[in-house]
Order: C-alpha cells, then structure tokens, then sequence
C-alpha cells in the first residue's frame, strides 16, 4: 500500500534526531504541516521565515542535532535566506524544507515561482529537488545526512504536486553518520613538537574547533608552561577553569590577549580561522591544526599546517613529543606571568552605562542551580566588548553563548534565543520553569 510523500519526508526527518521545524504555514506546505503535526515533531510557529532560520540554527548548535525549517513557495521560502547564511557559515546542521509550486508550472514564470536552487546553492552544502515521489526517502536522507556529516544547511526543495503524492516506499533509506577521530601523522606531529620545544616563547590560540577538547588543551599548556588565548567563539571551551587563560585578541579581544600573540615566537593555532590578519604575528612560527584542511594558511602565512582534530591531535601530542617547559614562573609560563594582570584588569572594567553590565547579571543568574541552562548572547556592535569580556564568572563549561560573528545576520537575538530555549526545555525534560535565557542586543543591555 503507498505512502504519502508528506509522510515519508517527515518520518525521516525524525528520524535523523529532528526535534523542532521552524516556519510560517502556506498552501505549498499544507501537506507536510499536516504529517508534521502527526509526528514527534514539534512545530514552531514564528512571525517571520527570518526569525525561524536564526532560531533554528541556535538550536543546532547548542543541541548539536539537526533542526528543520520550512516554508511555502516563492517569498516564503526565500524569506530564509538570511538566516540560512548565516547558519550555512556558522556550520549549524539545519534543514530547509523549501516547498515549491507544482512541477507542471515550473519554467513558465508561475506566480511566486522562485529557482531555490539558484539562490540557495553559495550557502548550502546540498541543495537539491525531489523531481519524483520515488525518490523522497533517498533524497531526504541524503540532505539530512550531508547537513549533519559536513555540518551546514541542506535545502530540500519539494514541490506541492510532490509532497500530496502517493508512492510505494519499500527501499528501506535511511541517514548513517559517522564521526571519525582524525589526527596527523606521526611524523607531523614530530615537526610540531620540534618546532614548540625550539621555541622560547609558546602561546595557545583556540578557536572553536576546541569544543570537547578543554583537558587536551590545557595538558598541552602545562607542559610548555604556555598562556592560552582564544576567539569569541571559544569561550565556552576553553576560558572555564583555566589557569592559562589570558582572554582574547582581535577588535573585542584585550591588552594582553593581544600582546600575547603579537610577541610571541611560536604561537600554536587549534581550530581557530581568526580572520583579522593584523592581529597575527609576523616574525613567529605559526603551526596550524584544523579538521577542514581548506582553512590551513588562508588568513596568514603559516609554517606547520596539519589537518585533525583538535582534541585527538592534543592528546597524540602531549605524553611523549612535548618536553617538560624550564621557563616557569611561580607555575606560569613567564609571558603569561607578565600579562595575567593585564587581563585580570581588563575583566573588571567598571561599566560606564546606567544599568550592570551583561556579565554581572549572567554570574547572578549562574549559580549552581542554574547548572545546564542556556546563555544566549548575540553581540554586535563594539560596545558590548567591555561586558563580553567580563562574562567569564557565569561561564563554567556547561552554558553557551551563541553569538553573531559573520556578516550575514541582523537582529536576530531574540530569535535565537527561542530556538536556544527550545533545547534548554529538551535537555531538562520539564516544562519552562522560569529559568533564564537571556540575550544581548545592540546597545548591550540584557
């Protein structure tokens, strides 16, 4: 007995660890509304398509699982695109269901008739239409199993005669990712070390490929005696119960993140694509270790650039390639000895504003009984580096911030902050019970 399309896309989309789909309603996407509203799906109405890909990309990447967006034909669909570049840049696993108009219309300048595949495919790792009801289980699976293997947004474009078809679905498709450890050879890692215990001056910079990998840093930095600086977007990973933390560089970063990196003689990359390039240094040793091997030298001149990942690499790295550093002072490398007071300063800038600053609020709101809750702070403009810079007290490793760094996204933090509460409801199993997320917008006021 056949299968309606609508059902087989939605059934796969749960699936493949789908919770939530974000969008508006329209007649293109009547069909698989309905099979939404039969399924363990939840569907989340927003206000605008916009609003619905911000929100959805919060969710993916504080829950690390795929998260859907869907909407009707012509503007609706194309409503997204905004979000979708954004998620699509901050490598956030989401889906867009995009639905179309029928395929009989198509090429003759329909009515809201919009080439999705033409706007979507700069900012998506698959973008693709269901030409026929047969192959929508295998095309659905293959979009939900790239947005999640190669962690960006996949489009699905399913046209209304599609989604109200009836088919035989007897080939049992179905989404297999797997997450393999990848790490140097030895002989990169030999070069690497011969490189670090050469060098006189060590510093650590962390990006967010960091995650997960918070101990294998910080063994690496104790044995080089070497401060740790990092990006925005390593925070959580790496600023928590850190003795190296010497904060950040770049236009929201501070003095001695900054000096640290610029005076350095060999400075150790660890997923991090920092895109300013006047806040590298010129004369050091740069060794570089990305998972994405296209991101190796391409802000700055490197001398070592390896592909793997942070916290597998670290961890090959330490126990026999590393020597024990002798440049210790009282237990710190000597750079960060000089420096930590420098950033100890730049934490505690008083708050020129009329109301506390955002981090003094978030270290009210995360006490321990706030243990696993969401901190939601999407930053933009220059004035908020005072407050981003003292967030460290709420920040213990098992909160986020998800914050806007690329150039797509504009007023968006409230949206991100619905798809962020929608894990932070997930994760404790209950109800809303009046815990806080909060978000940060443009004149940094909570």
């Amino acid at each position: 007995m056949g299968r309606l399309v609508a059902d087989i896309i939605v059934e796969t989309l749960q699936n493949a660890g789908v919770k939530h789909c974000y969008g508006v309603v329209g007649d293109t996407l009547n069909f698989i509304a309905r099979s939404l509203e039969k399924s363990e799906i939840e569907w989340v109405s927003v206000r605008h398509e916009e609003a619905g890909a911000f929100a959805a990309q919060a969710e993916a990447q504080v829950a690390d699982r795929l998260t859907a967006v869907a909407g009707s034909c012509g503007p609706g669909s194309l409503h997204f695109i905004n979000g979708i570049y954004e998620a699509n840049r901050n490598r956030a696993p989401v889906i867009l269901i995009a639905s179309q108009i029928i395929r009989d219309e198509l090429g003759f300048d329909f009515i809201q008739e919009v080439d999705f595949k033409q706007v979507y495919r700069d900012c998506s790792v698959f973008c693709d239409m269901i030409h026929t009801p047969e192959q929508a289980r295998r095309k659905t699976v293959i979009a939900c199993q790239t947005a999640l293997a190669k962690r960006g947004v996949a489009v699905l474009i399913v046209p209304a005669d599609i989604s109200a078809s009836v088919v035989d679905d007897n080939i049992p498709y179905a989404v297999h990712v797997a997450r393999p450890v990848t790490r140097p050879n030895d002989t990169d890692l030999a070069e690497i070390a011969e490189i670090l215990n050469k060098s006189e001056n060590v510093v650590l910079y962390g990006g967010s490929g960091c995650q997960g990998a918070h101990q294998e840093v910080l063994a690496v930095a104790d044995k080089l005696k070497a401060p740790i600086a990092h990006t925005s977007r390593a925070k959580d990973f790496l600023e928590f119960d850190n003795p190296y933390n010497i904060g950040m560089t770049g236009m929201l970063g501070n003095e001695a993140g900054y000096h640290a990196l610029l005076d350095c003689d060999a400075l150790l990359m660890l997923g991090a694509d920092f895109a300013w390039r006047q806040f590298y240094p010129d004369k050091a040793k740069i060794v570089q270790v990305d998972i994405d091997p296209t991101h190796l030298g391409r802000r700055h001149p490197i001398t070592k650039g390896v592909v793997g990942d942070v916290k597998a690499t670290m961890r090959r790295l330490v126990p026999k390639r590393i020597r024990q550093a002798l440049r210790e002072v009282s237990g710190v490398g000597t750079g960060q000895s000089r420096r930590r007071p420098r950033w100890q300063h730049s934490r505690n800038l008083p708050d020129k504003g009329d109301q506390p600053p955002c981090g003094q609020r978030r270290a009210v709101h995360g006490r321990r009984r706030y243990r696993g809750r969401l901190g939601l702070s999407p930053y933009r403009c220059e004035r908020s580096a005072p407050h981003f810079r003292q967030s460290a007290p709420w920040n213990n490793g098992q909160r986020h911030a998800v914050s806007h760094w690329t150039p797509e996204g504009r007023a968006h933090a409230t949206s991100r902050v619905h798809g962020g509460r929608r894990w932070n409801f997930d994760a404790v199993r209950r109800p809303y019970d009046g815990r806080r997320t909060g978000a940060t917008h443009q004149d940094c006021r909570l």
